[in-house]
């Protein structure tokens, strides 16, 4: 599974995220793209007080945080059946 997680350096939310993905019994199958929202003014103005966010490539799908490890594998969940 293709995900983007949008976020910054010294985001402490970020890692939080990053550990519930991780966390997941389908983390080896995820290929996930980490993006420095400060990088980019665009993604700055969209995501700067919304990060994390994760969002799935392929249907531009997104989980904005705060999520927990039940939303997520909701939201993954959601995803396969698409």
């Amino acid at each position: 599974m293709e995900l983007t997680l949008y976020g910054s350096q010294d985001c402490g939310l970020c890692d939080d995220a990053l550990v519930l993905l991780q966390a997941h019994p389908l983390w080896p199958s995820f290929h996930v793209a980490k993006v420095d929202i400060y990088r980019d003014k665009s993604l700055l103005v969209q995501y700067k007080t919304r990060i994390p966010v994760l969002e799935h490539v392929p249907t531009r799908s997104k989980l904005y945080w705060p999520f927990d490890e039940q939303g997520l594998s909701v939201w993954i969940q959601t995803l396969q059946k698409i």
